[in-house]
């Protein structure tokens, strides 16, 4: 006689391991998404990523790290994340490593985050941004920081946030290479101004602004955008504005060099014009020159003359205190 098999009791599914977690585990949802695009080269040395990881995880950002391996990277990896969704890009690096992860953000509505890492900083100068890593991280996540809309310069295709030098100033970029960086500091580019104040000439410049023609001599011809040359109160002009849709055209005569090597005991505490600079503005600006001259933007050589330098006004949103 066969015994008549038991009814059995369904089994229930084991739940998960994902769901076993969020029984015991807090989950939230992340507030967003930081891409930093960071130089290696920069001339900060101390480690970076365990301020990152700490400021930016406890703040419940997720945040992924792309470096710059050459110039160009960065304008490559902001426009990826830009459009992949990212919140937030992030530069960590100088005024050069800015300006390339800026080329592939302008127009669009991600702000950008400022980390000086370099040797200048004369763009987070600019904004009161602090040099201090964990400082201007943890400006970035605070959700009481300011955007602000700046313009963009652009020269020849390239962009700029601060200045472009022809003459002199390129001549003291050039000389200025990242060996003696990375060895001196901040004094490579004393050392590479005496170089240059020795072997640059003067040269005629041929300027057309807005369609208006200039002719003038001078060592240097500067274009810019912001002010601010790099310290806390030194600057080329009360009248200049990163935010005003125009570019500003200054020309550098030999009699203003000694101006400019003895700038700090002349600018700060003043409320006027520290120079007397030839200055014009204008949203367009063309300038030929008797013999090529090299250019700089930002501290990278970008070209030589003949250059044509437009503005692209409210092109970028940048993070500010």
């Amino acid at each position: 006689m066969t015994t008549p098999e038991q009814p059995t009791t369904p089994t229930p599914n084991k739940p998960g391991l994902l769901r076993r977690l969020r029984q015991v585990l807090p989950f939230q949802k992340a507030r967003g998404r930081i891409t930093i695009i960071l130089n290696p080269a920069s001339g900060q040395s101390s480690p970076a990523l365990r301020t990152f990881n700490r400021i930016f995880h406890d703040a419940g950002y997720h945040w992924e790290i792309r470096l710059i391996n050459q110039f160009g990277d960065g304008q490559l990896y902001a426009r990826k994340a830009v459009a992949e969704g990212a919140d937030i890009v992030a530069v960590y690096g100088g005024d050069g490593s800015i300006m390339d992860v800026a080329a592939g953000m302008l127009g669009s509505h991600v702000p950008l985050g400022i980390l000086p890492g370099g040797t200048g900083n004369a763009l987070a100068t600019e904004f009161g941004i602090s040099r201090i890593l964990s400082e201007s991280c943890g400006l970035v996540v605070n959700p009481n920081h300011t955007i602000r809309v700046i313009d963009a310069g652009c020269i020849n295709g390239t962009c700029f946030m601060l200045r472009a030098g022809i003459g002199l100033e390129a001549a003291i970029v050039k000389e200025a290479d990242r060996a003696s960086i990375d060895r001196f500091g901040v004094i490579a580019y004393a050392l590479a101004s005496i170089q240059a104040l020795n072997t640059i000439k003067p040269c005629h410049f041929y300027l057309d602004i807005d369609g208006k023609k200039i002719e003038i001599d001078g060592q240097a011809c500067m274009i810019a955008n912001a002010s601010t040359l790099g310290l806390p109160g030194l600057i080329l002009s009360t009248h200049t504005s990163i935010s005003d849709g125009l570019l500003d055209v200054f020309i550098i005569r030999k009699t203003d060099l000694m101006g400019l090597l003895t700038v700090a005991s002349r600018v700060v505490g003043r409320t006027d014009d520290p120079y007397d600079f030839p200055h014009w503005q204008g949203a367009r600006i063309q300038v030929v020159t008797d013999t090529p001259q090299d250019v700089e933007g930002d501290g990278e050589m970008i070209g030589r003359t003949p250059i044509e330098a437009t503005v692209n006004p409210g092109a970028l949103r940048v993070i500010v205190p």
